[in-house]
C-alpha cells in the first residue's frame, strides 16, 4: 500500500508548476495546511484561478489564496471571481471567495472595487 493521496486531475498541472518553484506537495489542501508561507506560489495560484471553470477546483484554489501573504496580488482576481461565479446557494465557491477577500482585501480598495459593476 502507498501513502499517495489521490490527486484530482485538475490539480496535477498546478502542483507540477508549484514543484518547479520549490513547493512540492501532494494536494493544494496539503499546501494550505503545511505551515509554509508560500509567497512564491501565489502567482501560479492566481494564474490557475483565471484558467479554471470547474467549481471544485475553483474552491480549492481560492482556499489556497485565502492567506495574508496573497495580499494584495490576489485581491483583484478574487473580486472578479466573486462577480462571475455561479453559486445559487452562496455557500460553495462564492462563500470561499468572500472568505478569501476578508483575508486579502484592503477595506477601502474592496469597497470601491465591489461597488463598481455590482448588480
Amino acid at each position: 500500500m502507498t501513502d499517495e493521496v489521490p490527486r484530482a486531475s485538475w490539480e496535477t498541472p498546478i502542483l507540477e508548476r508549484l514543484a518547479e518553484v520549490g513547493f512540492e506537495f501532494r494536494s493544494l489542501a496539503e499546501l494550505r495546511s503545511s505551515g509554509v508561507r508560500y509567497r512564491g506560489a501565489i502567482p501560479i495560484l492566481i494564474e490557475a484561478l483565471r484558467a479554471t471553470t470547474e467549481p471544485r477546483a475553483l474552491e480549492q484554489i481560492v482556499r489556497a489564496l485565502s492567506v495574508p501573504w496573497a495580499k494584495p496580488a490576489a485581491t483583484p482576481e478574487l473580486i472578479e471571481v466573486f462577480r462571475r461565479v455561479d453559486d445559487a446557494s452562496g455557500l460553495g465557491p462564492r462563500w470561499a471567495v468572500g472568505n478569501a477577500l476578508e483575508v486579502t482585501c484592503l477595506l477601502t480598495f474592496c469597497r470601491i472595487q465591489m461597488s463598481m459593476g455590482m448588480r
